[in-house]
């Protein structure tokens, strides 16, 4: 028989309480012991996989947000297609040879794509500057063709008279109930196939 001093508790510290045990038993109640031991390391492990994915997630998150920051270009006057002038600013870029011709994707507000058209999406070309063939370009020429009517209508309401952030609104009021970007876009395309929705007109 071999004496040993050994606590019951999960905290590890021994009692003062003196029992007996076979060897076999000794061994049994160390490899309890080591199993839930092992149980507590991969509970931490999990923890600590959990807290780095999350930090992970976060820097991805400011990686993607720093990507779309830099100087603001000073504000500049440009004419709608009817020679309306607005005042607009953008997003700058360091060599005017390097803007690309993209949209953006998943729009969640029409503001987001009046910016893009006005101002381009990160500091690349701003959509009214594209050309034909830019326009048609594979990835370009289905979301454009999509977003026209609504650019179109924007620069209606602005040659009307309206403010840019009156145009929006007279758009949301109209819009909003069809809810995502996507489908107020295709109800503008529907409308703007007969001189757009008749609030939107201007005599």
């Amino acid at each position: 028989m071999v004496q040993v001093e050994e606590g019951g508790g999960d905290d590890g510290v021994l009692s003062t309480t003196q029992i007996c045990r076979e060897p076999t038993q000794w061994r049994a109640a160390v490899y309890a012991r080591l199993g839930t031991t092992s149980k507590m390391v991969s509970e931490i492990q999990r923890h600590e996989m959990q807290k780095f994915t999350e930090l992970e997630r976060r820097l991805r998150r400011m990686e993607s947000f720093v990507k779309t920051l830099s100087p603001a270009r000073p504000i500049h006057t440009v004419l709608t297609q009817r020679g309306t002038p607005i005042r607009v600013g953008g997003l700058a870029f360091n060599d005017e040879t390097d803007r690309r011709p993209i949209l953006g994707r998943n729009p969640r507000t029409l503001s987001v794509l009046w910016d893009e058209w006005m101002n381009g999406v990160a500091g690349n070309l701003p959509a009214r500057e594209f050309t034909r063939a830019q326009r048609g370009a594979k990835g370009v020429k289905a979301n454009f063709s999509h977003r026209k009517p609504f650019w179109k209508c924007m620069n209606r309401l602005i040659d009307g008279g309206s403010t840019a952030a009156q145009a929006l609104r007279r758009i949301d009021l109209v819009y909003e109930k069809y809810g995502s970007v996507t489908k107020q876009l295709k109800a503008i395309g529907k409308d703007e196939k007969i001189g757009g929705h008749r609030s939107l007109q201007i005599s």
